[in-house]
């Protein structure tokens, strides 16, 4: 039994080593499986009470010296080995000594010798370093001999452990994160070496008194990619700590130090062990098993950090985490945003939901985009109660002034004051943009309208902008303006010639030159207040918020504020060079501060433009050289990325090179956060961002091109890039629900990979555009930018061909690699990319184009013989022919992709010609036919278990039993698409299959189920901004509504879709639509004229949200059908 178990461990433990050895050796003998028992329990008793624990018991004298080292005191013992405080006299330094307490033993000499190697492998400053390892005297006590030690002379770590500080409870949020993430430093430092530690615990983590983690004690550490045996012999550990696998004695690899690192983590966060037991015994059990309470984690404040937690203490290691570096990028996230937090106030690291109320009582605005300010807007109340008064009567207003005024910062506050404004607020930062023809998509990205086509002929980017917003007052902030003047005033010039109700404000350093342009001068913060003749002017108000939230607790006297008036003064009112000077004030006096300003260039008493510019620059150089040379480095560096950045980003692209360790990154980042170089950025959930204000990365930018840092920026930019193409390698293809998450991730960082795609073509860099190029279409595609998609894909394919043809001449850059004709690799990448450009023109309604696009990728494939590119061009090929009509062409196309999809074995590219074929053939009528080949795709996409095939095909199933006239196997296909969307929780697909469930069950005269399906499907579609399908589906309901006898309300949705889609038609069975005026009318005729006025009373002015609120209020009683799968949203 487990009490009797626990007897022999004490009996045991008890026992002289001899005796202990004797007594285990009969047990092998005769029990075998209890000999493993108790073997397991000493390693864990052993190991649970390693070196740098403190002794409790009374110890003998330590040794006044050990060869040359001269003893100070014993740090303590556990029970292979004792630790010494020393001096090395040599060195005149202190140091740890690691000694055996025992006789030199094979065993103990490899032991110490495997620790002191895999020490000697790291270099970090989370681990404690090692010196040496050495063979030495010590002096024999009570008259007996000198005996010999092998012993460790290590880095002495001053300070208390980890274990000693939890018992105190759970670490404050801040500490935990700051302790954590150099805990899993050291860990990254170890896997990167291939090391296990196998101990990692609390006793073993010592934490200096100035707040740096050593992790310690590498006594049981192994490399696992030794070939060693990783069962038996590596069960030692602690227990509590060790890894379920590693208490039962499997084989184990780095992920067991993640286990531990999680149980770590835990106990910080919560202020208890993540595995308890009344005894070793229970403890080992219960670690066996992996009993840990997650429910204790529910009051951490952090989804990720949560999340991780979770992952970390996965009982399956497969389930596990694998990489350290992933838990302190999690850990460094979250301690940036705390500390930013702190600096700026919540709302830099969170923001309200749309709609709610801002701090200061106004409703949030329902729709728009406008960023929230990290910071209190201070002064110039009565200058922007005047400006947003000139926007109610002006079309377009332009705030100018020079840089650093705090245009962006005004013009959001003003924008703030008119979010009640129907068509929404909207924000749209060109400070990305570097080429006067991307305003437009610029434009379109950010408010996401798609580009679009009528009678034939594209619409331009201003009147799908103004077909979007319709009538309802819109307004458009426009910021960084300067750079893009012609492109801008083009832009709006359309856009006011098809739209009245649109108003624009600008900001600029120019003006922008539309007729009936209003210009108003930001003019810099007053310096002194003439209505009160004191100091606490708007710039002093300014710089004493700045120097609060920077350094809590910060006060001045009347002396203090004549200083901060005079830097005031001194820096022109200007409200950037105030805020670098109060970011100093953690590190400088006032009195310093004033000292360094007085000693730079000083234009008191002037107010040009030019010399405020060069009072910021001075600012901004001042603030430069009070920069360490590492947080200098990284500013340059950070000026490379546009629309700001991620810590995992700035990892990746600054750190590990040139002089900047990844572990690192974090704290400069911190300390460039607290001096104003760098801010937070309002990006809702997901990792936090961060940028440099234009003017900051202006200057960075130049301090990189200077010739001294020449040798790095191609280094930078190559990282950059390499950065790029990982951050984006992964492109879903079919399933709807990872394209959309993958649309997300890349959104914020769409100006990076616009910036990269410049940057590659500018240096040569052409595969890394290809990629690039590939990767923007695809994305611009899924937003509806065809236009801007279509010109990066041709801009590519003429450098290529520029390449080629210089290549020849000498005209080449002679410091990039350029192709050569023969490269297939540039051949498929201009084939793929000439086909993309053929379908984004035919979206575009330009059939000749796109014609003659198709025939340059199919000749480009054809040349090289690569039976993929092939597959993938005749795909497309198929994809526009079908558009277009052509079904022959469309045909021929897909036969050609399928025969070079299986000549390249390639199944999904096989599967997908299958689902094409059947498409066309559907499209004949010739459904059974279409049958076969749906069925063909649905086999393929289970061998190849692609889930987004299966549903795609099971649809395609669906509606052709449909079309051939039995619903209800129809309906049994869309029940099992319902089942496999749900489960990938793809809310796209799960409202089109409920709706088309819906439009079905209506057909069977299964109302109620009917009902409960449609009404689930527009909330779905309500949630996720389709409208158009929203639209579709209230029509299915109101035509449920009037065959179960609710005429009325079917009326009153119908009229009510009509105000706001017109007369659109619907599929209401196989081969059948009806148009709404049409429903209308026939509605007319059913309710008569007084009770049809009543009707459309009742839905004037309704919204898609209101009409929809009304059919779920009359709806009948039935299961919520917004409860089922509520989730998906």
């Amino acid at each position: 039994t487990p009490r009797d178990l626990e007897s022999l461990f004490h009996d045991l433990v008890d026992l002289p080593e001899p005796q202990r050895r004797a007594r285990l050796a009969a047990l092998q003998t005769s029990d075998p499986r209890l000999h493993e028992e108790l073997t397991s329990l000493l390693d864990a008793s052993l190991a649970s009470d390693r070196f740098l624990a403190p002794s409790g018991d009374p110890t003998p004298q330590p040794p006044r010296n050990l060869g040359r080292y001269e003893i100070e005191s014993e740090l303590g013992r556990g029970a292979a080995g004792i630790v010494y405080l020393a001096r090395d006299p040599n060195l005149d330094r202190r140091v740890a000594i690691k000694m055996l307490r025992r006789a030199l033993t094979p065993r103990a000499i490899e032991a110490l010798r495997g620790e002191a190697q895999a020490l000697a492998r790291l270099s970090h400053p989370q681990v404690a370093q090692v010196h040496s390892i050495e063979t030495g005297a010590l002096p024999g006590t009570g008259g007996s001999e000198t005996q010999s030690r092998m012993f460790l002379t290590m880095e002495y770590v001053p300070g208390r452990t980890l274990a000693e500080r939890l018992r105190e409870g759970a670490l404050p949020w801040e500490v935990a994160l700051d302790y954590g993430r150099q805990i899993a430093a050291a860990l990254e430092a170890a896997q990167a070496r291939a090391i296990v530690h196998r101990d990692l615990k609390p006793q073993n983590i010592r934490i200096t008194p100035e707040g740096w983690i050593k992790v310690l004690d590498f006594g049981l550490a192994y490399r696992w990619t030794d070939g060693d045996d990783p069962t038996r012999a590596l069960r030692a550990g602690t227990p509590g700590y060790m890894s379920p696998e590693q208490c039962r004695g499997d084989a184990i690899d780095h992920r067991s130090d993640l286990w531990a690192l999680g149980a770590i983590l835990f106990e910080c966060f919560t202020g208890r062990p993540a595995i308890t037991g009344d005894s070793l015994v229970d403890l080992l059990e219960s670690n066996r098993r992996g009993d840990v309470d997650l429910s204790e984690i529910s009051a951490i404040r952090s989804d990720p950090i949560k999340a991780i937690l979770r992952r970390l203490l996965a009982i399956d290691r497969e389930e596990r985490l694998t990489s350290a570096a992933e838990v302190r990028q999690v850990l460094e996230d979250e301690l940036l945003r705390t500390r930013a937090s702190s600096l700026f106030g919540a709302s830099a690291v969170s923001s309200p939901p749309d709609g709610g109320e801002a701090d200061d009582g106004r409703k949030g605005p329902a729709r728009g985009n406008l960023p929230r300010p990290i910071s209190g807007f201070v002064g110039r109340k009565e200058w922007a109660t005047g400006l947003t008064e000139r926007l109610c009567t002006h079309r377009c207003v332009t705030v100018t002034g020079p840089g650093g005024v705090g245009k962006t910062r005004t013009s959001i506050e003003i924008a703030s004051r008119m979010t009640d404004r129907p068509g929404g607020v909207w924000f749209i930062d060109l400070s990305t943009v570097s080429q006067m023809s991307d305003v437009p998509s610029a434009v379109l990205r950010a408010l996401r309208v798609r580009d679009a086509a009528r009678e034939g002929a594209p619409l331009s980017p201003a009147r799908a902008l103004a077909e979007t917003l319709g009538d309802d007052p819109s307004l458009l902030l426009l910021d960084n303006c300067e750079h893009l003047t012609a492109g801008v005033r083009e832009f709006l010039e359309e856009l006011f010639a098809a739209s009245t109700s649109i108003t624009v404000l600008a900001t600029s350093r120019n003006p922008i030159g539309i007729p009936g342009e209003e210009i108003v001068i930001l003019p810099p913060l007053a310096t002194t207040d003439p209505s009160t003749s004191n100091e606490r002017s708007d710039s002093v108000e300014l710089f004493l918020e700045r120097a609060r939230s920077r350094t809590p607790g910060f006060t001045v006297g009347a002396e203090g504020l004549e200083r901060i008036r005079e830097i005031c003064q001194r820096l022109d009112g200007l409200p950037l060079a105030i805020e670098l000077a109060a970011g100093q004030t953690r590190a400088f006096s006032l009195e310093q501060t004033l000292e360094r300003i007085r000693a730079g260039r000083s234009f008191l008493g002037t107010a040009s433009t030019h010399s405020r510019h060069r009072s910021l620059s001075d600012l901004v150089d001042w603030s430069y050289r009070l920069l360490t040379p590492s947080e200098q480095s990284l500013l340059r560096r950070l000026s490379i990325f546009r629309g700001g950045f991620t810590l995992s980003a700035c990892e990746s692209v600054c750190g590990g090179w040139g002089g900047l360790e990844h572990w690192e990154i974090c704290d400069l980042v911190g300390r460039l956060v607290e001096g104003s170089l760098i801010e937070p950025m309002d990006h809702g959930p997901g990792p936090g961002r961060y940028r440099l204000l234009e003017t900051i990365r202006v200057f960075a930018a130049g301090k990189q091109g200077e010739d001294e840092h020449a040798g790095e920026t191609a280094l930078l930019e190559s990282a950059y890039l390499d950065h790029l193409i990982a951050w984006t390698r992964v492109r879903p293809e079919e399933d709807v629900s990872t394209r959309a998450a993958w649309v997300a991730r890349i959104e914020p960082d769409y100006p990076n990979a616009l910036h990269g795609l410049e940057l590659a073509l500018a240096t040569g860099r052409l595969p890394a555009a290809y990629h690039l190029a590939d990767l923007l279409t695809y994305y611009g595609f899924q937003m509806g930018q065809w236009t801007a998609g279509l010109a990066r894909l041709e801009q590519v394919v003429e450098a290529r061909r520029h390449a080629l043809e210089s290549s020849g001449d000498g005209t080449a850059r002679p410091s990039v690699p350029v192709e050569t004709s023969a490269s297939a690799t540039g051949a498929r990448a201009e084939a793929r990319l000439l086909a993309q450009a053929a379908f984004l023109s035919s979206s575009l309604n330009r059939p000749e184009r796109s014609a003659s696009l198709l025939a340059e990728a199919i000749g480009t494939a054809g040349a090289i013989a690569d039976s993929g590119t092939l597959a993938f061009v005749h795909q497309v090929a198929a994809m526009v022919t079908f558009r277009q009509g052509d079904l022959d062409a469309a045909t021929a196309h897909s036969e050609e992709s399928l025969q070079r999809a299986r000549e390249a074995e390639d199944r999904g590219a096989a599967a997908a010609a299958l689902g094409n074929l059947g498409v066309i053939e559907s499209t004949r009528g010739r459904n059974e036919i279409a049958l076969g080949y749906y069925e063909q795709h649905l086999r393929e996409s289970r061998l190849m278990n692609d889930r987004a095939g299966v549903v795609t095909a099971l649809a395609n199933i669906a509606w052709s039993r449909w079309f051939l006239g039995d619903p209800h196997e129809a309906l049994d296909s869309f029940l099992e698409v319902l089942h496999i969307v749900e489960e990938m929780r793809d809310a796209p697909n799960t409202s089109m299959v409920c709706s088309n469930l819906g439009v079905l069950t209506t057909m069977l005269g299964r109302y109620e189920e009917a009902e409960r399906y449609l009404l689930r499907a527009a909330r779905i579609r309500l949630g996720v901004g389709d409208d158009a399908g929203t639209a579709s589906t209230l029509f299915s309901i109101a035509r449920v509504a009037e065959k179960t006898g609710r005429t009325a309300l079917a009326a009153s949705l119908v009229i009510g879709l009509i105000d706001r889609v017109g007369g659109q038609s619907y599929l209401v069975a196989p081969g059948q639509r009806v148009s709404l005026t049409d429903a209308c009318e026939a509605l007319a005729v059913e309710l008569g004229a007084e009770a049809m006025h009543r009707a459309k009373i009742r839905a004037t002015g309704m919204s898609l949200v209101d009409l929809l609120t009304m059919a779920e209020a009359e709806a009948p009683a039935m299961e919520n059908p917004t409860d089922r799968g509520s989730g998906l949203c």
